[in-house]
């Protein structure tokens, strides 16, 4: 093992206190002035070597407080640079929730418009979004407690995949339709081989898939530059089975489009037991919905609950009524 420079000090100061406890006791002590004018020979020879071992101590010492010193400086930049990272990293979390949406607050206008939207004539088209139409009927199903259609989920989506071409500031998006997933899972890749032919989902930054279960809504998405699958329930079902079928299309996408292996480092998490639960048995495309918005904008928290959910479906039906997101 190479020695530090504090261990090589060390032992040269070793060696030189050894040579001087060698010389004779005699002359060691004795002040060369007590023998005259004139010193003899052994007597000049360890004055000059008294001399040059007290030069080299004092060498030898001035170089063991040059390293304590950068030492000093080393621990204290270290320090320095540990603070600035956790006050990065804390700055960074707290900005990510500052910026999280605030619940959206109604005005009279929009009141109206939902009111306008859930009277008579269901058959009346309220809203036609990237070729999704959305009727009365559609919109019916964002009142009370009923559950949401796939019209409206459809139309949702749209809009935040027009939002986010619309700003460069947030995430690309692409948003699977919510037939896609029952097509893939009975039919694999070759079932929706065509849905992507004219988008790259790899120069994504997030893919989001509204997933039907029959009876309940959930979602999974894919955060490309993480490389990983996710996916969110209200009802806090991990879902393992969608999420390696996801990343099993991935991987046949990646091999069909680009003509080569997914990388092998992408994993899938379940987050639903993180983020907010619905308390009864009809939310949970409204939850859908706005896990999606988060998502689609670039957060991984969420800051609505169960209680907000009749005024997000309020603000859900104004934004597809609008043809924009507001909120």
């Amino acid at each position: 093992m190479t020695p530090t420079p504090a261990q090589r000090v060390a032992t040269r100061l070793k060696i030189l206190e050894e040579k001087e406890n060698r010389a004779p006791p005699e002359l060691k002590d004795t002040p060369s002035s007590q023998e005259g004018p004139f010193l003899t020979q052994e007597q000049l020879f360890y004055e000059i070597q008294d001399r040059e071992i007290g030069e080299e101590v004092a060498k030898l010492e001035k170089e063991l407080e040059n390293i304590r010193r950068k030492r000093e400086e080393m621990r204290k930049s270290r320090e320095k640079k540990n603070e600035a990272s956790l006050e990065a990293i804390l700055a960074k979390y707290l900005h990510i929730n500052e910026s999280l949406p605030p619940i959206p607050e109604l005005s009279e206008e929009h009141l109206a418009i939902v009111e306008s939207v859930w009277s008579r004539g269901r058959d009346k088209i309220i809203s036609e979004i990237a070729g999704e139409e959305c009727k009365k009927s559609d919109l019916a199903t964002l009142r009370g407690t009923q559950w949401l259609n796939d019209l409206v989920i459809n139309c949702y989506f749209n809009l935040m995949m027009q939002r986010a071409e619309a700003d460069s500031e947030l995430p690309r998006v692409f948003c699977f339709k919510t037939f896609f997933y029952p097509k893939v899972k009975q039919n694999g890749h070759k079932g929706v081989k065509r849905w992507t032919k004219k988008v790259d989902i790899f120069a994504m930054d997030r893919l989001l898939f509204p997933i039907h279960l029959g009876v309940h809504w959930t979602i999974a998405a894919a955060l490309m530059k993480e490389k990983k699958v996710i996916y969110l329930d209200s009802m806090g079902a991990s879902n393992e089975e969608c999420r390696e079928l996801i990343l099993e299309y991935l991987r046949v996408e990646h091999e069909v489009k680009k003509g080569s292996e997914l990388s092998d480092d992408w994993i899938t998490e379940s987050w639903s037991h993180e983020v907010p639960q619905q308390d009864n048995g009809s939310d949970c495309g409204v939850f859908t919905c706005k896990f999606g918005d988060y998502l689609s904008r670039g957060f991984t928290k969420f800051n609505f609950k169960a209680e907000d959910m009749q005024t997000m479906r309020k603000a859900i039906l104004v934004e597809i009524a609008q043809k924009r997101m507001i909120f």
